[in-house]
């Protein structure tokens, strides 16, 4: 026990799951990568996980308590990526949705689907900035924990 059975992480994992802010005045973080990801597409982060260990994962389909990130980066192997928590992120990918300007985005059924435009609500993680119907959307990342519906 005790310190000389300690492991150091390397600096990356010792890195995992702490927001920082760019110097575009936007919030990252970076987290460990399973098996893959695609740069622009919208991914959960874990914030309460049991691995003790920040990872990105698929949407889960409702009651899981996440964050939805952003990766920065196409990685086609597990390790630690960079994901965008909030502010301006510019044709994030999604289904092919109708999104109204100043509507928010949610996660419903494990997809990002279009959410209202009055108030928020526990499963919004973004605010469209324009409008269209279309796979990419500029939006505004809200940077907050939802519970998906």
């Amino acid at each position: 026990m005790g310190l000389n059975n300690a492991v150091i992480p390397d600096s990356e994992a010792a890195q995992a799951g702490v927001e920082w802010t760019g110097s575009d005045g936007k919030t990252y973080v970076n987290l460990y990568v399973a098996s893959s990801c695609t740069a622009k597409t919208p991914y959960a982060w874990y914030t309460v996980d049991s691995s003790n260990r920040p990872l990105q994962s698929a949407m889960p389909a409702a009651n899981a308590i996440c964050k939805v990130v952003v990766a920065m980066e196409t990685k086609a192997a597990a390790g630690y990526a960079t994901f965008q928590v909030k502010g301006v992120c510019e044709d994030m990918i999604t289904p092919s949705i109708t999104g109204v300007s100043q509507q928010t985005l949610k996660i419903a059924s494990a997809a990002v689907a279009a959410g209202g435009a009055a108030t928020l609500t526990p499963d919004d993680f973004a605010i469209v900035q324009t409008g269209a119907t279309a796979s990419t959307f500029d939006v505004y990342l809200l940077g907050r924990e939802i519970t998906p519906s």
